[in-house]
């Protein structure tokens, strides 16, 4: 999710500045068109006290999903075998139920905090189960706006997040039937 600011090769750009409310259509930014479907509740999209727009997956508005032909569709895997992932986000300070950042189409929630934890990680559905990176998100995701980087890969380190610019890496070096494409921004689709 990114601002005004294009990287070269941006596979997906999402900015809740460029979400007109009431649409049913997150368009994607980047130029190639992996929109994401959306609630037309007015009130998805926000605007903090400082002005800034955010959407609002934590309320009753639902998530983002890509769906295509009327079915879900996770966007295109990276030709790299990396996602590089910038988000600006607040998360849900509570432990029940569980907070999923993004997942994919039928397996796998490839940025995830568990039921009954505040740690940072992924749930490998066919293997592994969750998988903690060890980043607590109390110390201080869910009660300000913080700027998210992860890393995520298909060869070892797999996941490596950082926030804040802050230099240090929490690490995953592996899970046992993990994938990378996603579908789904902001929770699980069958919630």
């Amino acid at each position: 999710v990114l601002g005004t600011y294009q990287p070269s090769n941006t596979l997906l750009s999402l900015s809740a500045d460029q979400y007109t409310g009431g649409s049913a259509t997150w368009s994607d930014q980047s130029g190639n068109g992996l929109d994401f479907t959306v609630s037309t509740n007015a009130s998805l999209k926000g605007t903090d006290t400082d002005g800034f727009p955010y959407m609002n997956f934590g309320g009753s508005y639902g998530i983002a999903k890509r769906i295509v032909s009327s079915a879900l569709t996770n966007i295109t895997a990276p030709t790299t075998g990396k996602y590089t992932i910038f988000c600006v986000t607040q998360m849900l300070g509570t432990t029940t139920p569980q907070r999923t950042l993004i997942r994919g189409s039928s397996v796998d929630h490839q940025v995830y905090v568990g039921n009954n934890t505040n740690n940072l990680g992924l749930y490998d559905n066919s293997g592994s189960d969750f998988v903690d990176s060890g980043f607590d998100i109390t110390t201080a995701m869910s009660n300000s706006r913080n700027l998210l980087v992860w890393e995520l890969s298909t060869s070892s380190p797999i996941y490596k997040f950082q926030l804040n610019e802050s230099g240090t890496d929490s690490t995953i070096t592996s899970a046992t039937n993990y994938t990378l494409p996603f579908c789904c921004i902001g929770g699980y689709h069958n919630v």
